[in-house]
């Protein structure tokens, strides 16, 4: 194949090829960001009151599907993923496993992780002491949810400033 012939099907199927050669942007993408996140729950009622009262979720549907209870939960910013409380009889909790430690399955943004662990405290969630990753640009803590799943909340300075939904 001549390089004219390569160069024009190198255009059908990116947006724009500077001089040097390399590629800006593809036209389509197989996919675009994750979607939602699948956290298993023996008790969907009980999950999604723990979910709405400490982790500020909204449901936005509530349904059956294939014998057990889907709730589609959402958070105030504008693009935030839905988290999908799924019930099941399996009394499994999540967590990962790395360096044989205990690791969350998700970490959830909060703008003000001081005030965040606070107001877990307060709920009386279980919470971890707050680590400091480098010099403070980054916060976490673990906690588990009322099913026992491991999560993380979350804090850097490279977060994108909150734009929060306006019907939320």
């Amino acid at each position: 194949m001549k390089n004219e012939d390569i160069e024009k099907e190198l255009e059908e199927e990116y947006l724009s090829i500077p001089t040097n050669g390399a590629i800006l942007m593809k036209k389509e993408f197989a996919f675009t960001r994750i979607g939602y996140v699948y956290v298993p729950t023996t008790n969907i009622d009980e999950s999604i009151e723990w979910y709405t009262r400490n982790l500020d979720f909204k449901v936005i549907d509530k349904f059956q599907d294939r014998g057990s209870f889907l709730a589609v939960m959402h958070q105030p910013h504008k693009n935030s993923i839905a988290l999908l409380l799924i019930e099941t009889r399996n009394d499994q909790s999540l967590e990962i496993t790395r360096n044989g430690q205990p690791f969350p399955i998700m970490a959830l943004n909060c703008p003000d992780i001081e005030f965040t662990h606070n107001f877990l405290k307060k709920n009386q969630v279980e919470v971890q002491d707050i680590q400091a990753l480098g010099a403070g640009e980054a916060k976490y803590f673990y906690f588990r949810d009322n099913q026992g799943n491991l999560l993380e909340a979350a804090w850097s300075i490279w977060d994108p400033e909150d734009e929060i939904k306006e019907d939320f």
